[in-house]
């Protein structure tokens, strides 16, 4: 095989005869049809191109059922906690949750206070229950 430069060469492929298929008849072109053939230009595809049709199938609108995507409402943000301090008063726990003044049982702005513990304080905000520690 010849290279060219780092390009090699394209390999001829071998003739039905070079590679003793039985049963295999070969043909040659006609004259007239090498002239056709040479006379042809080739044509790049383009937009309206058959070629460029012919690999690009047409879209095909998908009926959903929906006149335009759903929406969703924006989830609230987790609220934030800060505990402050836990005490005691009158032999009961206390504890100053976001600045308020709380006990067991308590409930502000969607929020109940479940316990609360020596350093921490259970809660339960949208039916989900956690941990406010220090």
């Amino acid at each position: 095989m010849e290279t060219t430069g780092s390009v090699p060469a394209p390999a001829v492929p071998p003739t039905p005869r070079e590679l003793d298929l039985p049963n295999v008849e070969t043909t040659t072109a006609s004259a007239g049809a090498d002239r056709v053939l040479d006379e042809v230009e080739p044509v790049a595809p383009g937009p309206s191109s058959p070629a460029t049709d012919a690999e690009t199938p047409p879209e095909v609108p998908v009926d959903t059922g929906l006149s335009e995507a759903p929406t969703f409402p924006p989830s609230a943000p987790a609220p934030d906690f800060r505990l402050t301090a836990i005490s005691t008063r009158d032999g009961e726990p206390i504890a100053l949750l976001n600045d308020r003044l709380v006990h067991e049982g308590d409930s502000f702005d969607g929020v109940r206070i479940l316990r609360i513990g020596e350093t921490e304080v259970e809660i339960e905000v949208d039916g989900k229950r956690r941990t406010i520690g220090f």
